[in-house]
């Protein structure tokens, strides 16, 4: 816990204000602070968890507690942060090992500021921000995410885009139907660095999306920048982390209408390595979820990994349902199909139930 603590330190250190851009907060008052949050339980039954151990149990039970603590200064700025908190195994990725651990993660914790007026925005952020590649970030909550996992290209271990976020500024403009993002980072999503680390390397990450019409958005992102770490067992001599930059390319859309939403994304990806190869990597998933009910809902996910060297190529399939006793609480029961060629059969497969419930009501306006 002393460390976790630490990293919570460093991570306020770096310039982070906690707080919201969301604020339910008052809307009349200028100032004000809120605190929605949201927590969830999750039970896990996988041969994943057997896979260092093979007396292990296959059953696992872990909980996510998601906190964002915001302030609203003045008609323009504003502050926002999200701090996890979690045991594990949580993540589907993390139920290789059955060890149990207690961690905490600041994801976000930034400055605002904001001017808008009838078709147009702008937001300046500085601090600890989600990466502006890719569309799936903002949807990282259980409560909004109506899947149970993320996909393939997501997450804290190995994957291109991490969700502990990254160190720098951005910008955000939009103009009617058109929305941009940009970002100057002090390290790459691959590999996130505080700003007390050796490997930080200057980079950028850029986004734009154009909503067609009413329901149907597609958009584009990129990034570019070292990605390595100077103790790195690939570099040799005089060879830096700066001499080999990784190159990310995504597209994105979204769709609804009705009872019906679509989300999907494809990536590419370049990881150049000293005397090897260029290891390149495609992703892409599709998923869609059908209201069937008021209260019930079907989802499905439909991913893929595809490298030339390194790493196996893998499948997924996602799919869950979902139930809504009232609006504070969400169940979801899913399943995992798992398909990988270095482990074949049905062993990483992963059923999987989870509890969440969320308030968004703890505000209050100062002046």
């Amino acid at each position: 816990m002393k460390r976790v603590w630490q990293q919570l330190k460093i991570g306020i250190v770096q310039g982070l204000l906690l707080l919201a851009p969301q604020m339910a907060t008052a809307q009349e008052a200028d100032w004000g602070v809120a605190m929605p949050f949201s927590i969830s339980g999750l039970g896990l039954r996988t041969n994943r968890l057997q896979t260092e151990d093979p007396n292990a149990t296959s059953a696992a039970a872990a909980f996510r507690a998601m906190l964002y603590p915001s302030a609203k200064l003045g008609s323009h700025w504003f502050g926002y942060a999200a701090i996890q908190v979690r045991s594990t195994p949580y993540y589907y990725q993390e139920a290789y090992s059955s060890q149990r651990s207690l961690q905490a993660n600041l994801l976000q914790g930034f400055l605002g500021y904001a001017h808008s007026t009838n078709s147009k925005s702008f937001v300046i952020k500085m601090g600890h921000l989600s990466s502006a590649f890719g569309s799936f970030l903002p949807r990282y909550d259980d409560a909004v995410n109506p899947m149970i996992d993320w996909p393939l290209s997501y997450g804290y271990y190995r994957e291109p885009v991490s969700f502990s976020g990254v160190v720098g500024l951005e910008i955000d403009a939009s103009i009617h139907r058109l929305d941009t993002r940009f970002q100057l980072t002090n390290s790459s999503p691959i590999n996130p660095q505080g700003l007390l680390s050796q490997d930080q390397h200057a980079q950028w990450a850029a986004g734009a999306g154009y909503t067609i019409l009413q329901g149907l958005r597609v958009g584009v992102s990129a990034y570019r920048g070292p990605y390595m770490r100077q103790t790195s067992r690939f570099l040799e001599g005089g060879e830096r982390p700066a001499d080999y930059s990784a190159t990310g390319l995504g597209l994105d859309a979204q769709w609804a209408r009705g009872r019906w939403s679509l989300n999907g994304e494809w990536q590419h990806f370049e990881l150049p390595y000293p005397r090897i190869r260029t290891v390149r990597g495609n992703y892409g998933y599709a998923e869609a979820k059908a209201v069937l009910t008021p209260r019930w809902y079907a989802a499905v996910r439909v991913g893929y990994q595809d490298y030339n060297y390194r790493r196996p190529d893998r499948q997924s399939y996602d799919f869950v349902f979902g139930y809504r006793p009232n609006r504070f609480q969400l169940i979801k029961v899913g399943y995992q199909w798992l398909r990988d060629r270095e482990r074949p059969g049905t062993g990483d497969d992963v059923w999987a139930v989870q509890y969440v419930t969320s308030i968004d009501s703890l505000h209050k306006s100062l002046r």
